[in-house]
Parts: structure tokens; sequence; C-alpha cells
């Protein structure tokens, strides 16, 4: 009986350890358990705080960063965007650069001027303008001339005439731009500038266009002309432009003294005994003096010409309707001729002895009668010493 009992109490102890040792196992089970829990929040609570700080710092970077670099460095910023939200999307970065145009072109007139020195003014910049025409004579900026301080003249010059052609240049500027002779459009070539000047040569007489004169489609031949003499001063004309211009009788030095004209006017009576200056006669010291004197006789035609100057040029013999003189004088020479050879029929090549084109000139009188634009007056003159106006018919008559 006490051996029964020894083993039923050994029984149940080893049957109770190892219960408990169970429950113990069990225990330590779920304390591991928890514990490892505990450490994966606090590791996710640490990435993410890392990915905070990372994306503050990398925010801070993109602000330093002006939109136009943002936009050419796509894809450091979707690396940057991935650290903290992969939504954003390139319609995000399109709208910053949407946002700075907006925020850079909503601007008036003088913040636009801006875009090459926030700090210059209109006015400071039309100062330098000043500076350059009175030191070039002319308005004709480089498209990258800068100043010595820096400033982009030539750029804001282009500006003005762009504003200008969409109207958004107000009156006043565009009136104090037109005052110092500036060319608005670019494009105009020499030539038909030339051809203008031509035009105006034919018109008046002579070159003297005035500095401000503007013809009826609004071109500054004045300015234009300017223009060329300060080239030829500063040896940037080419000489084929020059020729040209030489031979229409452009005064290079306009500011050239009537008196010292007139005095090299009396040396060419002087030593020619008369006033009969060629057109296109030049003195030694390259005078167009020939230029010079047509020039006086269109002002006294218009009634430019004051009563002291007229009065001067008369007492040395000045012809002034040298057209008329000049008939005149051939037909002097056609009499001779009628007189020592008995009749008018002068060969077309003929040339008297003193050089002139006797033969040539009958020749156009005759072309002149038949498309009625000889007077009557030279018409019956010519009758009068036996012209023959038709050639064909005389010969016709002679070979009957």
């Amino acid at each position: 009986l006490v051996v029964l009992i020894l083993l039923h109490h050994i029984i149940t102890c080893s049957c109770f350890n190892l219960h408990n040792g169970k429950i113990v196992e069990t225990i330590k089970s779920n304390d591991r358990k928890q514990q490892h829990q505990q450490s994966r929040r606090k590791i996710k609570k640490y990435l993410l705080c890392k990915l905070h700080i990372q994306k503050s710092n990398a925010f801070e970077e993109m602000k330093k960063i002006t939109p136009s670099k943002r936009w050419f460095q796509q894809e450091e910023e979707d690396n940057i965007d991935s650290l903290w939200d992969n939504t954003e999307s390139w319609e995000n970065m399109y709208s910053f650069l949407l946002e700075f145009q907006q925020r850079w072109f909503q601007q008036e007139e003088d913040n636009i001027d801006s875009l090459w020195d926030p700090t210059e003014s209109w006015e400071s910049m039309y100062s330098f303008l000043l500076e350059f025409q009175q030191r070039e004579g002319n308005c004709n900026v480089p498209r990258n001339y800068i100043t010595q301080g820096g400033q982009k003249l030539g750029t804001w010059l282009n500006n003005q005439r762009s504003n200008r052609r969409k109207g958004k240049l107000i009156g006043e500027r565009e009136q104090k731009l037109d005052n110092i002779g500036l060319i608005w459009d670019l494009a105009e070539s020499w030539e038909s500038m030339y051809s203008l000047l031509l035009a105006f040569q034919q018109q008046e007489g002579n070159c003297n266009v005035p500095i401000k004169y503007t013809t009826q489609d609004g071109k500054k031949l004045g300015i234009w002309l300017s223009n060329q003499r300060s080239n030829r001063r500063k040896g940037k004309l080419n000489e084929d432009r020059e020729q040209k211009l030489d031979d229409i009788g452009i005064i290079w030095n306009s500011t050239e003294s009537w008196e010292s004209m007139y005095l090299l006017l009396l040396e060419f009576q002087r030593q020619e005994g008369n006033c009969n200056v060629p057109l296109k006669h030049i003195t030694q010291d390259r005078k167009k003096l020939g230029y010079w004197l047509n020039t006086q006789r269109s002002s006294r035609k218009k009634g430019q010409l004051n009563k002291e100057r007229k009065q001067k040029l008369e007492e040395i013999g000045i012809t002034w309707d040298c057209i008329t003189k000049r008939w005149d004088y051939m037909y002097s020479l056609l009499l001779e001729f009628q007189q020592r050879e008995g009749n008018c029929n002068i060969p077309q090549r003929y040339i008297t002895q003193d050089g002139r084109k006797l033969g040539k000139w009958l020749s156009n009188q005759r072309i002149s009668f038949r498309k009625g634009k000889l007077s009557k007056k030279r018409a019956q003159k010519l009758d009068e010493v036996g012209i023959v106006w038709d050639l064909r018919k005389k010969k016709e008559k002679i070979a009957g």
C-alpha cells in the first residue's frame, strides 16, 4: 500500500511539472512574438522618420533650382519624388513652368525691359541711345551691341521695334525715337532708298535733301542720306555705293559754306572767261562746283535764293536758264554752217571745231518736232534757215 501511494505521488508530480513547463514555454513564446512586433513597429517608425527628413532636405534643394533647370532635371526629380510621393507627375512640373511664365510676363512695358536688366528704365536706355547717335551720327545700333557699362542697348532697341510692330509702343516714346532718326524697318534696302533719292534729284534738280525730309510713303530719306555721309566719313561706305552717289551729285560735306563755293566760282570765271560750269565739274580740291551752281539755279527757280546771293551771281554773269542759252548757242553754230555750206544738210556725226555735236543736236530737234515737243518759236527759227524736217521725203523726192 505504501509503495502504491509513493508511485502515485511520483506520477502526479511528473504530470504537474510537465504541465507547468508547457505553460511556461507558451508564455515565453508569446513574449517573443510581442517583442518582435514591437521591434517591427520601431523599425517602421524609424524608417518613416528618415524618409520625412530626406523629403524635407530634397524639397529645400528643389527650391534652389530655377524652373528651367527643374524641367531639364526630370530624371533627378522623379528619383526625389519617389522618396515621399510616387504620384508626383510630369503634369505637376509643367504647372510649375506655367506659373513661372505667367508671373514673368504679367508686367507692364517698363518691366518687360527688365528682360535684359531689371534695374534699367526706358529713359536711361534712351539716354544711352542718344549718346550712341551723337557719337556715330546715326541710330544703327548692332543687335549684339553692349555699352561700356554692360547695358544691352542693341537688344533694347530691337525690342522697341518689335513693340512698335505689335502696337505696344506708346506714342510719346515712338515720337522720341522718331525725332533722333531711328529707322524702324531694317529690311529697307539700300537700293530702294537710292531710287527715292534719284526721284528727289529729278524732281528738285539737286540732292540737297533736308534732314527731316520724309517721302509720301513715310521713308526717311533725309536721315538715310545723312547716314550715308556719316558712313563715308568713317570709311564704312563701299566704293560702288559712293560712286553711285557721286554720279548724281551728292555733296558730302553738307556744311560747305556758300561763300567758299562762290570763291571757287569766281576762280573758274577768271580762268575760263565765263560761268558756264559743266554739271559734273569738280575742282582740284574735290569740290563739286557744277552741282553747287545747279543747286543755286534750282533755288532761284523756286524763289528760295535770297536777293543778296542772286545779285552776286548775276554780277559775274551767271546764266539762270542754261537750256535756253545752250539752244541759242547751238543755233548760232547752225547758222554758221548754213552760211558756209549754203544749206543745213548736216551729217548726224558732224562735230564742230570746238567739239560741239551739231549733227546730233539737229537730229534731236527733228525728233522733238515729230513728237510735238519743239516750241513754235524754235520751229519757226529753224524753218527760216531751211531745215528739212523729214529726210525720207526729201530722199524720195530726189529719187523721183
